[in-house]
C-alpha cells in the first residue's frame, strides 16, 4: 500500500471516529421495538387503525433517517421490500430513484431481504436499504438512508444494528372468550349480579395491567442498562482507538515534516542545476554568436585587403607616392585588426572547447 493511500484511508477512519465519538445516544421503545438513536436526531411515529406501525427517526442537519415499519401479518418478503421502495419513489426529491433487485441476507439474526436503491436529487447522490423480515407472524421493515459516503453509510449501519425486535403482545378477544367458556343451553338467572361480576372482572384486569407494567418497567430497565454498558463499552473501545490513532497521526505528520524538508532540498538542487544549465547554454550561444560576428568581420577585411591591393598596384604604375603612403596605412590598420580578431577568435575557440 503507497504511503499516500495509507494517509488517505486514516484520514477517513479519523472522520468517521470523529462524529461517532462527538455523538450521544439514548435508548428508546415503541410498542415491542427497541433501538438507540443519536440525541440530536428527532423521531416521529405514527399508528394504523388496524394497528399497523411506523416509526421515523431523522437527522435534522441532513436528509438522512431510519424508518422501522410493522405490519401485523405475515407478507412475501420480496412483496414487501418493493411496496415500501414503490411507495418511497412516489414522493417529493425521489422522482430520480433506482431500485436494485432484492436480494437474500441476514438483518440482526433473522433470515432477511434486502433492496438497495439510489437517488439523485439536486446533483448529489444518496443511498437507500430496505431490509425486510418476519418474527412471529408480523412482517417488519428497517429503511436506511442518506448520502452515498463511507462515512454517512456506516453511521446508519450503526443505528440499524442497535434495532431488536420482542415478541409481540397477542391478546385474545373478550368476545371469543366468552364463546369458548360458555356452554350451550344455559339459562340466564334472575338474580342481577352484573355489579359485582364487572368489580370483578376490572380488578382482575387491574392487577394484570399492574403486573404486565411492572414487568414491562423491569424490561424496559433492564434493556436501558445493557443499552449503557453497551454504550460505556462503545466509548472505551472509542477512546482507545482515537488514542491510536492520534499516535500515528503524529507519527505521519513527522514523516510529512521529513519529506517535505527533503522534497524542498531536492527542489533547491534541481533549480540551482537547472539555473546553471540555461547560464552555460545562454554563454555557449553568446560565444557561438560572436565566433560568427568575428568570421564575418574578418572575411569582410579580407575583401578590403584584396581591394586595397588592386588600388596599391595601380598607385605603383603611375608612381602616385602620396595614394601608395595612404594605401600602406589603411593596410597596416586592417591588419592590426586581423591580428586583434584573431586573437579574440583562438580565446573564444579555447571556451567552447571546455563546454
Amino acid at each position: 500500500m503507497s504511503r499516500k493511500i495509507f494517509i488517505t484511508l486514516v484520514f477517513m477512519l479519523c472522520s468517521v471516529l470523529g462524529v461517532q465519538a462527538q455523538q450521544q445516544w439514548k435508548y428508546v421503545s415503541r410498542e415491542n421495538i427497541g433501538f438507540k438513536m443519536p440525541e440530536n436526531w428527532r423521531m416521529l411515529n405514527a399508528a394504523k387503525p388496524q394497528g399497523d406501525m411506523t416509526v421515523t427517526i431523522e437527522d435534522p442537519d441532513s436528509k438522512s433517517f431510519v424508518e422501522i415499519k410493522c405490519e401485523r401479518y405475515k407478507i412475501n418478503l420480496k412483496v414487501r421490500a418493493n411496496d415500501v421502495a414503490a411507495l418511497r419513489s412516489g414522493q417529493p426529491t425521489f422522482e430520480y430513484m433506482e431500485i436494485d433487485k432484492v436480494k437474500a441476507t441476514q438483518f440482526n439474526g433473522f433470515d432477511a431481504q434486502v433492496l438497495n436503491y439510489t437517488n439523485t436529487y439536486l446533483n448529489d447522490v444518496y443511498k437507500g436499504f430496505i431490509y425486510a423480515f418476519v418474527k412471529e407472524g408480523y412482517t417488519y421493515t428497517v429503511e436506511s438512508y442518506g448520502e452515498d459516503n463511507p462515512q454517512t453509510q456506516n453511521f446508519l449501519r450503526q443505528i440499524i444494528s442497535t434495532v431488536n425486535v420482542n415478541s409481540a403482545d397477542k391478546k385474545e378477544n373478550i368476545k371469543d372468550q366468552a364463546e369458548e367458556f360458555v356452554p350451550q343451553g344455559w339459562a340466564k338467572e334472575e338474580i342481577d349480579n352484573s355489579a359485582e361480576i364487572a368489580a370483578k372482572e376490572a380488578e382482575i384486569a387491574a392487577a394484570k395491567a399492574a403486573k404486565e407494567a411492572a414487568k414491562a418497567k423491569a424490561k424496559e430497565e433492564k434493556a436501558q442498562q445493557k443499552a449503557q454498558k453497551q454504550a460505556e463499552k462503545e466509548q472505551k473501545d472509542l477512546a482507545k482507538k482515537q488514542a491510536e490513532f492520534d499516535k500515528q497521526q503524529k507519527k505521519l505528520e513527522k514523516q510529512q515534516i521529513q519529506a517535505d524538508k527533503a522534497r524542498a532540498k531536492a527542489e533547491k538542487r534541481a533549480a540551482k542545476a537547472e539555473r546553471k544549465l540555461f547560464e552555460k547554454e545562454n554563454k555557449l550561444k553568446e560565444l557561438t554568436n560572436r565566433q560568427k560576428a568575428i568570421d564575418k568581420e574578418l572575411n569582410k577585411i579580407a575583401k578590403e585587403q584584396l581591394k586595397l591591393n588592386e588600388d596599391y598596384g595601380k598607385a605603383q604604375l603611375k608612381d602616385d607616392q602620396k595614394k601608395m603612403e595612404k594605401i600602406q596605412k589603411q593596410q597596416s590598420k586592417l591588419a592590426n585588426k586581423v591580428t586583434s580578431l584573431n586573437k579574440e577568435r583562438d580565446g573564444i575557440t579555447k571556451k567552447l572547447s571546455v563546454f
